[in-house]
């Protein structure tokens, strides 16, 4: 009986493993065709872009390309560690973020010349609205982890202060310890000589008597 059990649990994490594997393909995979897709668009839509250039001085096509690289630093530069883990990078990947959302944002919405030249349905244009989804959402959990990041510094920066003054008054009390020690032992070698000097002064007075 137990050991049937011990294979249903040795069986279900076998499966949870095999699933763990698969998504990781599965996000590999994705990778590949974000990226494979992006280079592709960005390739054919070329010469939309000139014309965008020219007419309505848009960078729509740059948009794209910066997009693709502000992924790519997120695969190299973010570990899967833990929300509470302090890292100054995340302040900087924020920081990127931010930026391209708003190099987005006036290609996108303040821009509106655009919509006279390109159609609805363009590659280009529908891969930069994803690009800009993305990023609000990742904004979002860079916020949520830098907050969660600053959260936990400022507890263990507590605990450790605490420790610290634990220490010292611990050595504090220890160096208590030993003056009065100290001061025990001279007392006892004052009382020592006190007595030394009174029995010599007794046999002294008792030899001239």
């Amino acid at each position: 009986m137990c050991f049937d059990k011990c294979y249903e649990v040795f069986g279900f994490f076998k499966k949870l493993e095999i699933c763990i594997y698969l998504l990781y393909l599965l996000f590999i995979g994705l990778i590949i065709l974000y990226y494979s897709f992006g280079i592709y668009i960005l390739a054919n839509e070329y010469n939309m872009f000139l014309t965008l250039d020219h007419y309505c001085d848009s960078k729509l096509w740059y948009y794209a390309l910066f997009s693709m690289i502000g992924i790519a630093d997120k695969l190299m530069l973010r570990n899967i560690e833990s929300i509470y883990s302090y890292s100054k990078i995340y302040y900087l990947l924020f920081l990127i973020e931010i930026l391209i959302i708003i190099f987005g944002s006036i290609e996108l919405w303040y821009k509106r010349c655009i919509y006279n030249y390109i159609p609805d349905n363009n590659d280009l244009y529908t891969f930069c609205l994803v690009n800009y989804l993305m990023q609000l959402v990742m904004s979002f959990i860079l916020i949520l982890k830098i907050f969660f990041m600053v959260k936990n510094k400022k507890r263990l920066d507590t605990i450790d202060e605490i420790d610290y003054f634990d220490n010292i008054d611990n050595h504090n009390i220890e160096n208590n310890n030993v003056d009065n020690h100290n001061i025990e032992n001279n007392n006892v070698d004052n009382v020592d000589n006190v007595d030394n000097q009174n029995i010599r002064f007794t046999n002294n007075y008792v030899s001239t008597i």
